[in-house]
């Protein structure tokens, strides 16, 4: 590998912040996790979960996947 190819922390110490913000994590929204949950809910039988499995398998699926600012837009 060449030298040119090598990972440099210090470059990523010193990137520019807005570029260092979009990988932020950040918890999914209500939106999100209501938008979610509702595909879930609507794929499902009734007697196969309830509203809050199905909410609580969004929020996490989303936690999982990282929602961030790239992802909200």
């Amino acid at each position: 590998m060449a030298i040119s190819q090598m990972h440099d922390p210090v470059a990523t110490e010193n990137e520019d912040p807005l570029n260092q913000s979009k990988r932020v994590h950040q918890e999914p929204s209500h939106e999100e996790i209501a938008r979610l949950a509702y595909v879930y809910w609507s794929q499902r039988r009734p007697e196969d979960g309830t509203a809050e499995d199905d909410w609580l398998r969004a929020e996490a699926t989303l936690r999982e996947t990282g929602s961030n600012v790239e992802n909200r837009r």
